[in-house]
C-alpha cells in the first residue's frame, strides 16, 4: 500500500513539474565558463518577471545548468553561482523570493538542451519549494559579534502566557493559541534588535522584497519549539507583542523578515502606538513640560568713561594761571597812574619775554597731553564698540533662534496634541478589544519594568520569525548611483556592507556576478567605510576600506584580521 502511495505521489509530482515547465519555458545563455550574462539576457529576465507578476498567482521555476566549468572550477559550483545570479536578477525585477523555485543542476534532462544556460519557466503552479541562496556561514560569523543573545522562556502550551524580556519586550500568548496537542513544555526564544548596527550584524538589510528602502525602527525575532521541533500559531489565532521605542514612526507599518529582505505584513492594521510603559497621561503632560524658556542674554558691555581733559592738565592749568597773573601785572605797569603809556624797565621786559615763552611751552605741553588723552579714549571706545558688536551679534542670533523655536514649538505642540489624542484613542480601543482586565494586566507588567521608554508599539500578529516596525524611507534618488566593488575571490561567498561616515546609514551589497558586488542607489561622492567578510577554508577573512562612492570600483583586499577590532573602529 505504501509503495502504491509513493508511486501515486511521484507521478503527481512529475505531472506538476512537467505542467510547470511546459508553460512559457525560456532559455537564458551564460558566458562560457562564467556566471555572467549580457544586458540583452538581463532584459529578457525582466520581461519574464513582468509576465509572472501579471498572473494572479504567478510563479517562476528556474533550473541552471553548467557543463562548461573552466580548469580549477567545478560544474556544480558554477551552476550554483548561476542560480544565485538569476535569483538576484529576478528579485531585483520585483519577484518575491517565496514565488521562486531555483535549482542548480549540472546536466539538463534533455541532452540536446543547452548545457550552459538557465531554463526559466513562468507558471501559476505553487507546488514547488522556494529557495534562498545566501551566505549562511558569514551570517553566523557576524552574529557572534552582535552580543544580542536570545532570551529563553519555558511556557505551558495550554495556559495564558505573559512574559517580558530584560529589554522590555512583552509577549502575551492566549491559551489554545499554539498549534500543538501535546502538553509538554514549549521553548520561547526572543531576540530584540534596537538599532541599525545590530541589524547589520544579523545580516538584515534595510530593503523590502520589492527593493524599496525602509527606515526600520526596532526588530524582534520570535521562535517557538516543542521537543526541538518548531511550533506555529493556529490559524485564526493571534499573539500580542509590545515593543519599546523612543522614536515615533510616522505612518508606521509592520514588516516581516524573510531571508535578507522584508515584506509588509498583512496585519499592519493591527499595529498600535501608545505610551504603555509610562502611561498616556504622563506622556501627554510631559511632552511640553516647562514650555519654551526665554533666551538667557548676557549683560551687555558697559560703555567706559573717557578721561576728562581737565583732570590730566591740572598742573599745566595751574602753572598757566600763575604765569597769566604775572603777565597781567607787567601789562598793568605799561600805564602810569595818569593813564599815559610808559616803558617797562629792562628787567621787566626780560621777565615779560620769559613769561610769554613759559606760557607758550605750557600751552604746547597741555595740547600734547590732550592729544594723548584723546588717543587713549579712542582706543578704549574702539574696544567697547567692538565688544558691543559681538554682543549684538550673539544677542541677535539668540533672538532669531528663539523666534524660530517659537514657530517650531507651535507646530510641535499641535503635533503633540494630535499624538496625545492618538495615544488616548489607542488606549480606549485596546481596552475595548482586550477587555479592561486583560489590558490592565498587560500594562501593569509593562510599567513594572526597569525599562521606561516613552512609547511602545502594540502588535497583534500570527507571525513568528523576524518582525520590524518601520516605513518607506524618503530617499532622494537625484544623485543616487549604483556603486560597484570587485573581488578576486568568489563574490557569492562574500557579505559586504557600506557604512556612510556622515549619516551612519548602512547598505548591504548584492552579488552581481562571480566577481562583482553592487550597492544599489547610494549617494554619489560620499565618504564611507566598506566592510566585507568571506570564508576561506576554516578561516574568515575581512576586507576593510575607506572609500568615496564615485570613480572606478575598488578591489576588495581580504586579510585575516580580528572582526572585533574592525567593528570597534566602525562603531
Amino acid at each position: 500500500m505504501r509503495l502504491i502511495f509513493i508511486i501515486i505521489i511521484s507521478t503527481l509530482w512529475f505531472k506538476v513539474e512537467l505542467c510547470a515547465q511546459s508553460e512559457n519555458r525560456h532559455w537564458v545563455h551564460f558566458e562560457l565558463g562564467k556566471a555572467s550574462i549580457s544586458l540583452e539576457q538581463l532584459d529578457s529576465i525582466k520581461v519574464l518577471a513582468e509576465a509572472a507578476m501579471a498572473k494572479s498567482n504567478g510563479r517562476i521555476v528556474v533550473h541552471t545548468y553548467a557543463n562548461d566549468a573552466l580548469e580549477g572550477d567545478a560544474n556544480a559550483r558554477l551552476s550554483g553561482r548561476r542560480a544565485y545570479l538569476v535569483q538576484q536578477c529576478l528579485e531585483r525585477a520585483g519577484i518575491p523570493l517565496e514565488h521562486l523555485q531555483i535549482k542548480n543542476k549540472v546536466y539538463p534532462i534533455n541532452m540536446e538542451s543547452c548545457a550552459s544556460c538557465a531554463e526559466i519557466t513562468v507558471t501559476t503552479d505553487s507546488n514547488f519549494f522556494s529557495r534562498n541562496i545566501y551566505q549562511d556561514y558569514v551570517a553566523d560569523f557576524l552574529l557572534e559579534e552582535s552580543a544580542v543573545l536570545a532570551q529563553t522562556f519555558w511556557i505551558e502550551p495550554f495556559k495564558n502566557v505573559l512574559v517580558t524580556t530584560k529589554d522590555g519586550v512583552l509577549i502575551q500568548i492566549p491559551a489554545g493559541t499554539l498549534a500543538t496537542k501535546d502538553s509538554g513544555m514549549v521553548k520561547l526564544e526572543v531576540r530584540f534588535l534596537k538599532n541599525s548596527w545590530e541589524l547589520l550584524l544579523h545580516s538584515l538589510t534595510n530593503r523590502s522584497a520589492q527593493q524599496e528602502f525602509l527606515k526600520l525602527n526596532k526588530a524582534v525575532h520570535l521562535e517557538l519549539a516543542q521537543y526541538g521541533k518548531p511550533l506555529k500559531i493556529q490559524k485564526g489565532k493571534n499573539i500580542t507583542l509590545v515593543m519599546p521605542s523612543d522614536l515615533y514612526t510616522e505612518n508606521a507599518q509592520l514588516y516581516k523578515g524573510k531571508g535578507q529582505s522584508w515584506t509588509e505584513h498583512q496585519q499592519s492594521e493591527q499595529l498600535k502606538v501608545g505610551s504603555f510603559y509610562i502611561g498616556t497621561e504622563s506622556w501627554c503632560n510631559g511632552v511640553n513640560k516647562g514650555g519654551l524658556k526665554l533666551p538667557n542674554f548676557e549683560v551687555p558691555p558697559v560703555k567706559p568713561k573717557t578721561i576728562p581733559y581737565d583732570l590730566v592738565t591740572e598742573l599745566q592749568d595751574e602753572a598757566l594761571k600763575n604765569v597769566q597773573v604775572r603777565l597781567d601785572y607787567l601789562e598793568g605797569q605799561k600805564t602810569n597812574e595818569k593813564g599815559t603809556n610808559q616803558a617797562l624797565s629792562a628787567t621787566q621786559k626780560r621777565n615779560e619775554h620769559t613769561l610769554k615763552n613759559q606760557k607758550n611751552r605750557l600751552l604746547i605741553e597741555k595740547e600734547k597731553i590732550k592729544i594723548d588723552t584723546r588717543a587713549q579714549n579712542e582706543v578704549v571706545e574702539a574696544e567697547y564698540y567692538k565688544g558691543l558688536a559681538v554682543y549684538n551679534k550673539v544677542r541677535n542670533h539668540k533672538q532669531q533662534s528663539y523666534i524660530s523655536d517659537l514657530e517650531k514649538a507651535g507646530d510641535e505642540e499641535l503635533a503633540n496634541q494630535a499624538r496625545c489624542a492618538e495615544l488616548k484613542a489607542t488606549e480606549g480601543a485596546l481596552k475595548e478589544g482586550y477587555g479592561q482586565a486583560l489590558y490592565e494586566q498587560i500594562v501593569a507588567q509593562l510599567r513594572n519594568q526597569p525599562i521606561k521608554p516613552k512609547l511602545g508599539y502594540w502588535i497583534e500578529t500570527n507571525q513568528l520569525g523576524w518582525l520590524s516596525v518601520g516605513h518607506l524611507a524618503k530617499k532622494s534618488i537625484a544623485d543616487a548611483v549604483p556603486y560597484r566593488v570587485t573581488t578576486s575571490t568568489s563574490a557569492y561567498k562574500v557579505t559586504a556592507f557600506l557604512i556612510f561616515d556622515d549619516t551612519q546609514d548602512i547598505v548591504i551589497g548584492e552579488t552581481l556576478d562571480a566577481t562583482d558586488i553592487i550597492f544599489w542607489e547610494v549617494p554619489d561622492g560620499k565618504s564611507a567605510k566598506l566592510l566585507a567578510v568571506t570564508q576561506e577554508g576554516d578561516n574568515f577573512l575581512i576586507a576593510f576600506h575607506n572609500l568615496t562612492t564615485s570613480g572606478n570600483p575598488i578591489e576588495l583586499n581580504f586579510k585575516k584580521v580580528s572582526l572585533s577590532e574592525v567593528l570597534g573602529i566602525l562603531k
